[in-house]
């Protein structure tokens, strides 16, 4: 396609006005008056503190700080001459692309305007405007690009397509959060000594085993997830902050409940001594619940704590009791993974991650 003697000009000044704005800033230093640390849009620099275009500016053409003679404009390409280039105009002493510039769309008195959070542009059919990459407008409202289509829920990827209860949107994707669950949520009836070896039955030998069993058995319906971890610690080798490595716990997605509540912004998160809010506001205990503590044997940075009931094989040893942490439904500082060491043999409930 052939382009008009106008296109090419303006092309040309383009180029030219690039390379002169990119020796600007490479010079920036050596420059009287342009600075560092302000962002200007395209084809611009910072002169005197404030964003221009070198090729059109009649106080700084070409260069910062070099102004033309009285008579004289910034032609368009970095020069001071008698008048604009091909396919420019002189709107308030500048020499300016009418068919391109949102300022002085068409003619030198129309400005294009747009609404909170889009961009204006000046086209071959006048004034538009349009969102930035990654934001659109999807509730059509007055607040302009108000979707950001990177993390929007609602509006994951394209307006309209919303992530499910467990999911989260990440860079434009719906990806499934972690789902916290507590075995009673089911049934209060749901609840173990921290023997859970013998709770669980023939063919879970170890304490991990064991506990991810009994997790599995009370997973509840709105848990929709493929693998499933009982929130305890083990033993040295086996301990809640081992989780990632251990067993592949993802660390960039939130935690959520089965009803869609976030308790923290990722599962690190859980393990800074405090969380975004209590189990029971988030629902993880039923209200209706008696239940109000779990085992944990974890400390509240997700360290092993006392001896996990014997890595969840016992309740006694020698005749004495043994005794480990657990947390508590009511707190969301450090409490609710380690409210302090119980005798092994109470019931309790068991936290459950699902992801």
């Amino acid at each position: 396609m052939m382009r008009s003697s106008a296109g090419v000009a303006r092309s040309r000044a383009d180029d030219v006005f690039s390379a002169l704005a990119a020796v600007a800033c490479l010079a920036s230093l050596a420059l009287a008056g342009c600075e560092s640390g302000i962002r200007c849009g395209r084809n611009q620099v910072v002169c005197d503190g404030a964003c221009v275009t070198l090729a059109s500016n009649a106080e700084h053409c070409g260069t910062c700080g070099h102004a033309c003679a009285a008579g004289e404009v910034c032609d368009g390409a970095g020069s001071c001459a008698a008048s604009c280039r091909v396919g420019l105009t002189t709107c308030d002493g500048a020499c300016t692309d009418t068919a391109h510039d949102p300022d002085h769309c068409g003619d030198c008195d129309t400005v294009c305007t747009a609404q909170d959070g889009a961009n204006a542009y000046c086209g071959a059919n006048g004034c538009t405007t349009g969102c930035p990459a990654g934001f659109d407008d999807c509730n059509g409202g007055t607040d302009g690009c108000e979707s950001d289509l990177h993390a929007s829920e609602a509006n994951c990827g394209v307006c309209g397509n919303a992530c499910g209860v467990n999911e989260e949107c990440a860079s434009g994707r719906c990806v499934d959060a972690i789902v916290l669950y507590a075995t009673i949520e089911l049934s209060d009836a749901n609840v173990y000594s921290g023997d859970l070896v013998s709770a669980a039955g023939a063919g879970y030998p170890d304490g991990r085993s064991a506990a991810d069993h009994l997790c599995a058995l009370t997973k509840p319906p709105g848990a929709s997830c493929s693998r499933v971890r009982a929130f305890v610690s083990v033993n040295a080798d086996d301990e809640v902050r081992d989780f990632p490595a251990n067993y592949g716990v993802p660390t960039t997605v939130p935690v959520r409940s089965t009803s869609g509540e976030t308790i923290d912004t990722s599962f690190l998160a859980l393990l800074d001594g405090s969380i975004g809010q209590s189990l029971l506001l988030a629902d993880v205990y039923p209200s209706a619940s008696s239940a109000q503590i779990h085992w944990t044997g974890t400390n509240a940075d997700g360290s092993l704590s006392e001896t996990a009931c014997d890595g969840w094989t016992a309740t006694e040893s020698g005749g004495n009791p043994i005794f480990t942490e657990h947390g508590w439904k009511w707190d969301a500082n450090g409490l609710w993974i380690a409210r302090s060491p119980i005798a092994c043999q109470n019931p309790e409930a068991l936290l459950c991650l699902c992801y």
